[in-house]
């Protein structure tokens, strides 16, 4: 392996380590009881579509998804599009027109957690004719919401790290 690969190659490699933690965390008894199995996937995803941009992020975005979809009982391939298009979306934003830094994460995570949230119940409840949505919505997803929005810089300065420590900077 030549040496000015070696950096991308231990990259990437964090990188599916990250997501190995995330499947985990999402089958275990703590991911699924409390509604966060979906927050490392997700801040993964992103933060993968901030520092590697398009495409490279939207196949990790794939990958994630898959692999949700194997654990989740949602419908077969939700996820897997779901996280594609963030990952597209995020990866273009950040390349043409954003900065990479915790706000623009803090952006993307809000709105793409919320996004989840209302089309989790949209599938679920909302074509169904639920009838108590306003206690449901309180009780099921407010309280996530917020902690998903405070676990995901966790995930942030993780991703912050892999990529400071593994990017080559130019010798001056």
């Amino acid at each position: 392996m030549a040496r000015e690969n070696r950096p991308a190659f231990v990259r990437y490699l964090l990188y599916f380590v990250l997501f190995l933690v995330g499947v985990l965390f999402q089958c275990t008894l703590c991911g699924r009881l409390s509604g966060l199995g979906y927050i490392v996937p997700l801040g993964a995803c992103i933060g993968c579509a901030m520092y590697e941009f398009e495409f490279v992020s939207m196949a990790y975005g794939a990958l994630c998804g898959i692999c949700w979809d194997i654990v989740s009982p949602a419908l077969s391939g939700f996820h897997a599009l779901y996280l594609s298009f963030c990952c597209l979306a995020v990866g273009f934003l950040c390349r043409y027109y954003l900065r990479t830094n915790i706000k623009t994460f803090l952006l993307f995570s809000s709105l793409f957690h919320f996004l989840f949230y209302c089309l989790r119940y949209l599938s679920t409840f909302g074509f169904a004719g639920f009838e108590d949505g306003l206690g449901f919505i309180l009780r099921d997803y407010v309280v996530p919401f917020a902690l998903s929005l405070v676990l995901s810089v966790i995930v942030y300065f993780v991703f912050a790290a892999v990529h400071y420590y593994t990017v080559p900077t130019e010798r001056k």
